[in-house]
């Protein structure tokens, strides 16, 4: 059975310039993202998790000629995450440390 990697929608498949609302109006795709997806269905599950609409998503996945991918609204249960927003976290001083002028 493959194990799941979980992948974030805008900023990492789609550019996110318009900032985030639901009008069914996207970014294109960034470089390198269907061949990275095809790349990794070889060997693992992928399911893209966003907040938008699941019908929206999909219809933009089809409209780029893009794998049809799961698509679920909450973070499932994967062995990686792959979030343009993502965090690193190795332990809270260093968290600290690192974010002094956000925090």
């Amino acid at each position: 059975m493959k194990e799941t990697i979980a992948i974030d929608f805008d900023g990492v498949l789609a550019y996110y310039h318009k900032g985030w609302f639901d009008k069914n109006e996207y970014g294109r795709p960034i470089a390198g993202a269907k061949s990275a997806i095809k790349k990794l269905l070889k060997k693992y599950n992928l399911v893209i998790f966003t907040c938008r609409k699941k019908e929206s998503i999909l219809n933009w996945l089809k409209f780029y000629d893009f794998p049809i991918l799961k698509v679920a609204d909450k973070k499932p249960g994967a062995i990686q995450y792959i979030d343009d927003r993502g965090y690193k976290f190795t332990n809270w001083k260093e968290y600290f440390d690192n974010n002094q002028n956000t925090i």
